[in-house]
Order: C-alpha cells, then structure tokens, then sequence
C-alpha cells in the first residue's frame, strides 16, 4: 500500500515539473498517415477469453463467469470480423499469448514453470492472491478447453481482408 502510494506521489512530482504526456504535432501529415488523411483513428480490442476476468471483484463466481464471457467472445468474434471486412475497418487485437497455443501441458506438475511467478496483486477492479498465475489453466487444448486457447480464431483475424493487427 505504501508503495501505491509512493507511486503515486511521484507522478504528482513530474506532473508538476512538466513530464506530461505531449501530442506530437507534424508539419506534413502524409509522412505517416496513409493516403494522405489528416487524422487517424485507432480501434483496439482485448482479446482474452477467459484469462480476463476470472479475478474480478464483479463476480461472485469470477473463474464460471469467465468461462461463460470466452464463449461469448469465441461467439461474437467471427461477427466482429465480418462487419470488419464489411465496412473495411481494421482493429489491432491485442491478444494474450496463451491464445496462439494450440494445447499445452504441465511439465512436472507445473503449469508453464519457464514463465516467471507473477506476484499478489490486490486493485479496484480485480485481486490475484494466488499461487500460480497459471492455476485455473486447464493444460489441455483448443478441442477440450476453447475457452482459453484460440489459435483457430487468430488465423481468421490475420487472414480477414481487413488487414487487423494482432499485439500481444
């Protein structure tokens, strides 16, 4: 708690010294904005599945709630990709890496032991206080568990005629 504190005390600093975020003002717009536009709009969209929301305080069964919003998302996803191409509006998707596996598993009885051990975190709108970051994690695959992994799905947002972005 004292280091939020902290924290936060410090952007007030730099704040007030002047280290405020800045808009970048460029003479000639077509040196970076295609076709010559004069603005740009940039549509992201989190991509999770159920790695999301499965710590939030909105839920009294957050880990149930998270697998219901995957299916959902794995529902509305091909959707969002024909209105895309319908309407030639591309979105960078940015995605959890998880989702580009096609199975994975535990490697004595660890679950991705070569990832480093993500710390508690306690916040406003979700807590981790557990062990493993990994521990709701079914070590299955895409055919079991679609809730959590979508190679499937990422092969139709990179070959959508949109032209989307994926981040990760």
């Amino acid at each position: 708690m004292i280091a939020k504190k902290i924290k936060g005390q410090l952007s007030k600093v730099k704040f007030a010294l002047g280290y405020n975020p800045v808009v970048e003002r460029h003479e000639r717009a077509e040196t970076f904005i295609p076709e010559g536009y004069r603005a740009v709009f940039t549509l992201t969209a989190d991509f999770e599945l159920a790695w999301a929301p499965r710590y939030s305080h909105n839920h009294t069964d957050p880990l149930q709630a998270s697998i219901e919003y995957a299916r959902r998302e794995r529902e509305n996803v091909p959707d969002i990709l024909e209105l895309c191409d319908r309407y030639q509006v591309p979105i960078t998707w940015a995605t959890v890496g998880h989702l580009f596996l096609h199975s994975c598993a535990e490697v004595d009885g660890h679950k991705h032991p070569e990832i480093p051990v993500v710390p508690a975190y306690s916040g406003p709108y979700w807590d981790f206080q557990g062990a493993d970051w990994f521990e709701y994690d079914p070590c299955a695959d895409l055919a079991t568990a679609p809730e959590w992994y979508a190679p499937d799905l990422i092969d139709r947002i990179v070959a959508a005629p949109a032209g989307h972005e994926i981040g990760c």
